[in-house]
C-alpha cells in the first residue's frame, strides 16, 4: 500500500498508513550517532510522510524499501527500523513468544489493548493482546538479521562496496589515472572520489547508468544476508 501510494502520489493514503505509528521502545533499538544522547523524539505519522515525500522525489529510481533506504535523502535506519517494527509488530510478538516458550523464560504476560497494523487488509485495528513485560516494561525480541539489514542497505555501504570499486577498476570510463615512475598506470583514487563523491546522488546516478550492476549487487546482498 505504501509503494502504491508513492507510485500514484497518494499522500492521503500514506497518511492513513501512518495514523497510529509510534516509537516502539520495547525493541530497545537505537540508531543515534555514537556519542549522541537520545533526542526524545518518537516516531509518528509525520516521519512516514517524510519518507513518502523523499520517495516521491526519486520514485523513478526506487522499487522497494532497500532502494528508499539507499537512495532517498533524509531517510536512515532509524526511521526505517521504526516503520518496519510498527508494520510487522504482530510477527515480532509471535517471534518473541516463540523465544519465551523455547527457552522457558520467566517473563510476565500482561493483557493490553493496542493499535495493530493488519498487513492482510492494510488497516489499523485495535486489539487486545498479551504482551511480555520485564519490570513493567514491554519487551520484544527481534531476529538479528532484521536489525542488521537496516545498516546493510545504506548508501555508504553501496558506495564503498559497489560504486567506488567499479569506477576504480574501470578507469577507461573516466580516464582518471596516474603514472608511476616506471610509466605503469594506476587509478587516481583521490580524483575518482572527487568526481564520484560518497553521496546518495552518486549512487542514484550509478543505478540509473548501470542498472543491471546495481540490481545484481542488491540481489546478492539480500541473498547472502539471509543465507548467513
Amino acid at each position: 500500500m505504501f509503494f502504491y501510494s508513492v507510485e500514484h502520489n497518494l499522500r492521503d493514503n500514506a497518511a492513513k498508513i501512518g495514523e497510529h505509528l509510534h516509537e516502539i521502545n520495547a525493541t530497545k533499538l537505537g540508531y543515534s550517532s555514537k556519542g549522541d544522547r537520545p533526542k526524545g523524539k518518537g516516531f509518528c505519522q509525520r516521519d512516514l510522510l517524510v519518507i513518502f515525500d523523499e520517495a516521491i522525489k526519486i520514485k523513478d529510481y526506487i522499487e522497494d524499501m532497500p532502494d528508499i533506504l539507499v537512495l532517498a535523502e533524509n531517510v536512515g535506519p532509524d526511521k526505517v527500523s521504526d516503520l518496519t517494527t510498527n508494520i510487522i509488530y504482530e510477527e515480532l510478538l509471535e517471534f518473541t513468544m516463540g523465544i519465551i516458550a523455547k527457552y522457558d523464560l520467566n517473563i510476565e504476560l500482561r493483557k493490553k489493548r493496542k493499535w495493530i497494523f493488519d498487513v492482510d487488509i492494510q488497516e489499523w485495528q485495535k486489539k487486545e493482546i498479551l504482551l511480555p513485560c520485564i519490570d513493567n516494561d514491554e519487551i520484544l525480541f527481534i531476529p538479528d538479521k532484521l536489525t542488521a539489514s537496516y545498516e546493510i542497505f545504506s548508501y555508504e555501504n553501496v558506495y564503498n562496496q559497489l560504486v567506488y570499486p567499479f569506477y576504480k577498476t574501470n578507469t577507461s570510463i573516466h580516464g582518471l589515472i596516474r603514472l608511476l615512475k616506471n610509466n605503469e598506470e594506476r587509478p587516481d583514487c583521490k580524483k575518482i572520489k572527487e568526481k564520484y563523491p560518497i553521496r546518495r546522488q552518486t549512487v542514484r546516478e550509478f543505478k540509473q547508468q548501470y542498472t543491471d550492476r546495481y540490481k545484481t549487487y542488491k540481489d546478492e546482498m539480500i541473498k547472502d544476508h539471509w543465507r548467513q
